[in-house]
């Protein structure tokens, strides 16, 4: 019993400490945890390879979070097709940004690849490890000799195949660079 008559005066006392209203609550151990691993950087550079051997890289103005998921502003992500010749430049204002895994997920963004085509929409998913896009829309897509525009498009970067779903409106032009005349 005395025990117990100890510890209830040092309880009372403690936690009479803590119970102001304005006080803030303590963080728990994750919320300890999570914000011990969170980061606020600018000129965030990520790079796999490098010089000649450089596959992807990610360069941002500001970068706020951990490594699992950031906020990022202003970013740049250059992905080279290994075996291939195509080049893909991602651009977005804004998004989220794994540092792991490489994925994104960006607003207002602009691709560019090395069959001079350039596509524009409002959401874009970008998957690192399938090499893939998914953007919705209205996306537009613009190359040499098209004009296009769809509600999603699906991006295959190994191989340049672009799909797209519809409703898909534009202009196609057809130019015969071997003209044949007199037919």
């Amino acid at each position: 019993m005395s025990r117990w008559v100890i510890f209830l005066p040092i309880s009372l006392l403690l936690s009479n400490l803590g119970c102001s209203p304005d006080a803030p609550r303590p963080a728990s151990a994750a919320e300890a945890v999570s914000s011990k691993n969170r980061f606020d950087i600018s000129n965030l550079k990520l790079q796999e390879g490098t010089g000649e051997q450089m596959v992807w890289q990610a360069v941002a103005a500001k970068a706020t979070g951990d490594l699992q998921q950031t906020e990022v502003e202003e970013l740049t992500v250059t992905h080279k097709v290994e075996g291939a010749t195509n080049t893909v430049v991602l651009k977005a204002p804004q998004g989220k940004l794994s540092p792991l895994t490489h994925d994104a997920l960006l607003n207002e963004a602009t691709v560019q690849d090395s069959f001079e085509r350039s596509m524009k929409m409002p959401t874009l998913a970008y998957d690192r490890a399938s090499e893939t896009i998914e953007g919705s829309g209205p996306v537009e897509i613009a190359g040499p000799g098209f004009s296009l525009t769809a509600a999603k498009l699906n991006y295959q970067l190994k191989n340049g195949k672009l799909v797209l779903s519809g409703p898909i409106q534009g202009e196609v032009l057809l130019t015969s660079s071997n003209p044949q005349s007199g037919r």
